[in-house]
């Protein structure tokens, strides 16, 4: 290893890098967090030497790490990491950057989905550029940076990429206000096979269009369990006043899917209405877990500052 710092923390980080005889320590990972440069830098130094399954469990602890604390930031690793000679550190480092809002960051990820040779790095970049679309609808990036984005999925599409990919552009492409999307998404859910009606309720809940009522609703009862979930989402993402009950008692019913919960807790705190509040007050009572009740806090907090912006409707 380089001769050490001055920095006992940053020789701690780059001694647990390089050691693959145990874990790295947890306690490590927030280092990584809005790192300094001139410590990235010596992490650079040594970043060849790291073992590939120690680079990309780095990453996937770092994602883990910012989704459960939203102040950290880890974009300096993660930037460095998209030229890293491994696939799967390439699509972790593309994944890491999710929060990241830079439009600079469009054409990086549109180069990677057009000419990297991993697919598995394609289908990443072509899931983080959704967002790029979204910004674009909402005139928070360049027009001409938003143009490019979808104008590349497209193309992307035309050269008729393997089931993944084109399944993340159509999730990406959602955001779009094209109509021509539209179709797209009902071809997707008319399709037999499973991942594609999976993608297409993705899709719909990141249309802003409750055209997509009926499945989203006709879903949420699915015996599927990742269908289920997603439809739920969706509903909420579509703010479906009618998807209100089934919600609250997926809530009285579902006690062991978390997950489905979680979503479930969310959609009604996006939907709202009569008796949700009161709902939720009252699982947030009987919370099992810490994480749960803090689930359960936000929702509450979302649905009261929802409840006091002004009604636009005319």
């Amino acid at each position: 290893m380089n001769e050490q710092t001055s920095n006992p923390q940053l020789n701690a980080v780059l001694k647990a890098l390089l050691d693959n005889s145990q874990l790295f320590p947890e306690k490590l990972l927030p280092f990584f967090s809005d790192i300094f440069p001139e410590d990235l830098d010596e992490v650079r130094k040594i970043w060849s030497k790291v073992a590939l399954e120690r680079r990309v469990s780095i990453l996937s602890d770092l994602e883990d790490m910012m989704e459960a604390d939203t102040m950290l930031s880890c974009d300096g690793l993660a930037r460095f990491a998209l030229d890293d000679e491994f696939p799967e550190v390439r699509s972790n480092a593309i994944t890491l950057l999710w929060e990241c809002d830079d439009p600079k960051l469009a054409p990086r990820f549109v180069e990677m989905l057009e000419n990297d040779e991993s697919e598995l790095v394609q289908a990443a970049a072509a899931a983080a550029l959704g967002k790029f679309v979204l910004l674009g609808e909402l005139d928070e990036i360049p027009s001409g940076t938003a143009k490019r984005t979808i104008q590349a999925l497209i193309e992307k599409l035309k050269s008729k990429p393997s089931k993944e990919i084109h399944q993340e552009i159509l999730k990406s492409l959602a955001y779009s206000s094209d109509p021509a999307i539209s179709s797209m998404i009902e071809k997707a859910f008319l399709d037999p096979d499973l991942s594609w009606r999976l993608a297409a309720i993705i899709s719909m809940g990141r249309s802003a269009d409750d055209r997509w009522e009926k499945p989203v609703l006709q879903m949420i009862k699915s015996d599927d369990p990742e269908m289920k979930s997603e439809a739920v989402r969706a509903a909420g993402e579509l703010e479906l006043s009618s998807a209100r009950t089934i919600l609250l008692q997926i809530l009285e019913d579902e006690e062991d899917d978390f997950d489905l919960r979680t979503n479930a807790i969310w959609s009604l705190s996006k939907i709202g209405g009569e008796n949700v509040k009161s709902v939720l007050q009252r699982l947030l009572n009987a919370a099992p877990d810490e994480e749960e009740a803090e689930i359960i806090e936000m929702a509450i907090e979302a649905l009261d500052f929802s409840s006091e912006l002004p009604d636009l409707d005319v």
